[in-house]
C-alpha cells in the first residue's frame, strides 16, 4: 500500500523520489511542477469490496469511473515517480474485471 500524505508543501518522499526542477529563472514553474505531483496524489484512487480496484491506484478524479485513455496518461507522467506511485496497479484496474473472452467492461 502506499503510504503518501500530503500536508503542507510537497511530501518529502515524493520529493526524494523525483527530479528537481532546475528553473532559476522561473521560480514559479516549478512551484506549479510540484503542486502538479501533490494533485496527482491527492487524487489517488482507493480499491473497496464495491468496485474491485486495486488497494491504491492512480485516478483522473472525474466520478468513480476509471477510463482507459487518462489512466494511460496519467501513467506515463507517473512513470517519473514510478518506486512510490503504484503505477502497475493502475493498468491492473482494467485486468482484474476482464471477460475470458478478452472483453474489458468499463
Amino acid at each position: 500500500m502506499v503510504q503518501i500524505i500530503m500536508n503542507a508543501g510537497v511530501n518529502p518522499d515524493l520529493q526524494y523520489n523525483l527530479q528537481e526542477p532546475e528553473l532559476p529563472a522561473r521560480e514559479d514553474w516549478g512551484k506549479m511542477y510540484w503542486k502538479t505531483w501533490e494533485l496527482l496524489v491527492e487524487n489517488m484512487g482507493h480499491g473497496s469490496n464495491r468496485n474491485s480496484f486495486s488497494e491504491d491506484y492512480l485516478d483522473a478524479a472525474f466520478n468513480g469511473n476509471i477510463f482507459q485513455l487518462g489512466t494511460c496518461l496519467i501513467v506515463q507522467f507517473a512513470s517519473y515517480g514510478f518506486k512510490i506511485l503504484p503505477i502497475l496497479q493502475s493498468l491492473d484496474n482494467f485486468y482484474q474485471k476482464q471477460e475470458p473472452d478478452g472483453y474489458i467492461c468499463r
